[in-house]
């Protein structure tokens, strides 16, 4: 789709079911290299790159059911090839988070430069400095080829840019070094924190996210797991429910079983008659975020009331 025609001036009303977030999705996706047990992701955001991604990894050797859906089941007990079908890599960004299962599955990763948003401005030099720390040596040549044959080492690291695919890669590489990794400067978005939370889930790491600080200890096994993706991008839709003067069932893991808007923080505000309408003043707008993020705070946790709050600064 390359052109969106939206028509104004409708009263929204109704129920929205928020999908997965894709950035969270992805490096849940690589993470499921770690295993050879069944994983089990649920609430999958149903775009094109996830599909594309789906797609590498059963390249790559796994069993991927449920592609196009929003439940994905993934197997891989044995890894075919440390390098990707180029075409795809191509397309995708996120395929430069297959480096570090593939690193710690087999001992080598090949793929060909990553493509996806600005491909020529963008640089994989965090990941590529990361798994060098962790034991892994790189071949010169126009494609990303590295090289563990003794397997990852534990290290303490630091990413002199806090990228967040950087750190997830850097996480996933090191989810399976035999040993105590620690990652300093590391990014601490959101979905960044998805993925730590889900290799904790797996028994591969346990973090201490302080600081700007991952640490990934040994553990004895990487096992399956079934787990649903986070939905961040709910605080848009929260957004375009406050604009109604009707009410918006949300539903969105992060929220709980569901978030009625604006009945829920209707109460604590003078802007009860305001609602009904736009033309409220800039401090009733202000009040009315203020209650929000409370409300957000109070179902999501204060982390993600700190991103929505974050909109409106």
């Amino acid at each position: 789709m390359s052109t969106l025609l939206i028509e104004g001036g409708h009263r929204l009303e109704g129920r929205v079911a928020v999908e997965g977030n894709k950035n969270a999705a992805l490096p849940l996706l690589a993470a499921c290299l770690l295993t050879e047990e069944e994983c089990v992701l649920t609430n999958v955001p149903r775009i094109g790159d996830v599909e594309v991604m789906a797609r590498l990894l059963l390249d790559i050797g796994a069993e991927v059911e449920g592609i196009g859906t929003t439940t994905l089941k993934i197997r891989t007990p044995r890894i075919n090839t440390d390098e990707p079908d180029r075409a795809l890599v191509g397309r995708l960004r996120g395929s430069v988070l297959l480096l570090g299962p593939l690193l710690a599955r087999t001992g080598r990763a090949h793929i060909a430069p990553p493509g996806g948003d600005f491909p020529a401005r963008r640089t994989i030099s965090t990941h590529t400095e990361a798994l060098h720390a962790l034991g892994a040596r790189e071949r010169q040549g126009p494609d990303h080829v590295l090289e563990a044959p003794d397997g990852l080492k534990p290290a303490s690291m630091y990413l002199y840019e806090a990228s967040v695919t950087g750190t997830e890669t850097a996480l996933l590489a090191a989810a399976c070094a035999p040993g105590v990794t620690e990652i300093r400067h590391a990014a601490t978005e959101p979905h960044v924190v998805e993925l730590c939370e889900f290799l904790t889930k797996m028994g591969a790491v346990d973090i201490d996210a302080d600081e700007r600080r991952y640490r990934a200890p040994l553990t004895r096994s990487v096992r399956a797991l079934s787990d649903a993706i986070g939905d961040r991008a709910c605080d848009v839709v929260l957004l375009g429910s406050v604009a109604t003067g009707k009410y918006v069932d949300v539903l969105a893991k992060h929220l709980g079983p569901r978030l009625r808007f604006p009945s829920e923080f209707v109460g604590r505000t003078s802007l009860a008659g305001s609602l009904k309408n736009i033309g409220i003043s800039r401090d009733e707008f202000a009040q009315l975020v203020i209650a929000m993020t409370e409300v957000v705070s109070d179902k999501a946790g204060p982390d993600i009331a700190q991103d929505f709050a974050t909109v409106f600064k």
